[in-house]
């Protein structure tokens, strides 16, 4: 597994800008010169609340067929510049981990 995961980060640091709109970020992401997937970040406000969000879809694919799945959402919502909460979800091939964290008082609780 750590394998893979040494494969991909050269393919991350390589990514090229891609067409986003105005204030938003989008990445296709290569590995050995060919697209393997997208990073995209939007940022958009709801009230005081500034919403960030990460979408990493990776799927290289082989003939046409997927042979891997790397599929990453992340939104933090902060308010008045602090932490608020955040939300994962992560599914690595199949493997499926969520992560939801929530700021009280002193502390953020994860879920």
């Amino acid at each position: 597994m750590r394998r893979r995961a040494a494969l991909l980060i050269p393919a991350l640091a390589a990514s090229w800008p891609a067409v986003a709109a105005d204030g938003d970020y989008a990445f296709r992401v290569k590995r050995r010169g060919d697209v393997v997937g997208t990073h995209t970040v939007r940022f958009e406000t709801r009230g005081a609340q500034r919403i960030a969000t990460s979408e990493l879809l990776i799927r290289p694919s082989v003939m046409g067929i997927v042979v891997y799945r790397y599929d990453h959402t992340y939104e933090e919502v902060t308010e008045a510049g602090r932490f608020r909460r955040v939300t994962s979800r992560l599914n690595r091939n199949g493997r499926i981990v969520e992560v939801r964290g929530e700021a009280v008082a002193d502390a953020v609780l994860l879920d």
